[in-house]
This record gives structure tokens, sequence and C-alpha cells, in this order.
């Protein structure tokens, strides 16, 4: 086990996690923590480099109540636009911590409303999946691409 230091997407402060270096889990390991801050259980995935893959919780308050499930894809999409996007700078930790403050309300406003359930999902959730996944993708090949040009460069190609 070692301590891998994240940034708790429901309080935005650093926290250390523990994590496991055995039982492999996609390619690497996974475990729950409570954040040291908020006690906001977080979930964390490490690839078998050893490098955060993701950091999850709950927490995609509206667009669950929208699909009625945390599982769907467009929920995991919006998880993953939270982690590998918005964690990364303060003001998308801020934004974090404000949607995480006001939209559980909302979200239960909603969930118990089958035609603002439809209404919500055409008009908001399914645009904002959409642009979240198109910048992913880029954030991920601009990943990419730096790790291919750190290989080459350590190997003294280019």
């Amino acid at each position: 086990m070692y301590t891998q230091e994240v940034v708790c997407p429901q309080c935005g402060k650093m926290t250390s996690v523990n994590v496991l270096e055995s039982g492999a889990f996609f390619g690497g390991t996974q475990t729950t923590t409570p954040c040291a801050h908020c006690k906001w259980k977080i979930r964390v995935t490490v690839n078998s480099q050893g490098k955060v893959k993701s950091i999850t919780s709950s927490g995609c308050f509206i667009a669950t109540a929208v699909y009625g499930s945390t599982s769907v894809s467009q929920v995991r999409a919006l998880q993953e636009f939270r982690d590998l996007v918005l964690t990364r700078s303060g003001a998308g930790r801020s934004a974090i911590k404000v949607y995480y403050r006001y939209s559980p309300p909302v979200a239960r406003f909603i969930a118990s409303r089958p035609v603002l359930r439809k209404v919500m999902r055409v008009s908001l959730v399914e645009p904002a999946v959409t642009v979240a996944k198109l910048i992913v993708g880029l954030v991920v090949k601009k990943e990419a691409v730096s790790r291919v040009c750190d290989e080459q460069t350590k190997v003294g190609v280019g």
C-alpha cells in the first residue's frame, strides 16, 4: 500500500488516499477513502503504472435524477469530465463545490417529476454531456501527445 495525494471532488482540498498495490481492477487498483477535510467518500482508480486514472464519487445529482441511475453512460461521462477537467483548476474546483452545495435539492425536485426529467434531459443534460465528451476527448488526446513527445525526448528522437 502507498499514499497518493488527490483533490477531493467535494471540498476541492488536497487529501491523501491509501492505494492498494494488489487486487487488480481494470489494469490497476481501486480504493475508497474518506476525505481528511470533509469526510466525502473518494474512489480512486490507479493504473498499472501507479498514476491516478480516475477520482470519482457520487455527485452528478441532476444527471442521476434525470436518468434515474448513476450507472448510465451519460452520468459516467459527466463524472469523467469532473475528474479529468474540473478538478485540475481552482475555478473548476470552485464550480464543483457550488454544484455539490446547491444541486441536491434541485435534483430531488426534478427526480419526482417525470415531465421535468425529460425537459431537463433534452435541454440541459444531453447538451452538457456532448460538450463534456468533446472536452475530455481533447484532454486525453493532448495528454497522449505529450506522453509520446516525452518518450521521444527520453530516447533522443526529435
